[in-house]
């Protein structure tokens, strides 16, 4: 059916601005971000550029994946991620699905070569990408059946809690599209956001 709005396809620099928002303000330890490579505005050396910006804001990068057509960044705060990898359960996890041992570098060069081998993303990068291990465990034991909620994430564990993270999520992704709408390069944008990576109380109102 014709609306009679036509909607302009978003930027490269407005999807990483998107895709990124919850890492931006703080909120989570890592965000997944795939650029279409033949999209307007998309190039290798753009892609470069807006990382060194990140890493100028306290927030690192790995590519994970490249193809002709789609390139997969992970976008993370090291000290947060490297908390949730380590933490006992995770680490258990990791080690069941045929992980070595290492510290977050050879943690992520792993998740790499299994992403490679595999045409579907494997089931524990929802550990890197912060989401509760329970969760992790039940989809991959579930194989993605019976979730009690699904949002960012398949919740089968602590729905109420989920709900709060999703919702965190979206206001941190209002915020940041406020900020795209008013014309804030990328580097004010994490700039602003980076002023609220120790608080972010303005962003919590209302969940509880």
């Amino acid at each position: 059916m014709m609306t009679g709005i036509e909607r302009r396809p978003m930027s490269p620099e407005a999807i990483l601005a998107d895709g990124c928002a919850p890492v931006i303000m703080g909120a989570k330890p890592s965000n997944l971000v795939s650029f279409d490579s033949s999209a307007a505005g998309f190039s290798v050396g753009w892609l470069l550029d807006s990382r060194a910006k990140f890493a100028r804001s306290g927030i690192a990068s790995y590519e994970l994946r490249r193809t002709d057509a789609r390139t997969l960044v992970l976008f993370y705060r090291p000290c947060m991620l490297s908390l949730c990898l380590g933490e006992p359960q995770s680490a258990a996890l990791l080690r069941r699905c045929g992980y070595r041992e290492g510290n977050l570098g050879a943690l992520l060069a792993q998740l790499t070569e299994r992403m490679r081998g595999e045409e579907a993303f494997p089931h524990e990068i929802g550990l890197f990408l912060g989401y509760p291990v329970r969760d992790v465990e039940s989809f991959i034991e579930s194989g993605g059946q019976g979730e009690a909620l699904s949002g960012y994430w398949k919740v089968y564990d602590d729905v109420t809690a989920a709900r709060r993270s999703f919702e965190l999520y979206d206001r941190c992704r209002t915020a940041v599209a406020g900020m795209v709408k008013k014309g804030y390069s990328l580097s004010n944008i994490l700039l602003h956001g980076g002023n609220h990576h120790e608080g972010f109380s303005d962003l919590l109102v209302g969940i509880g």
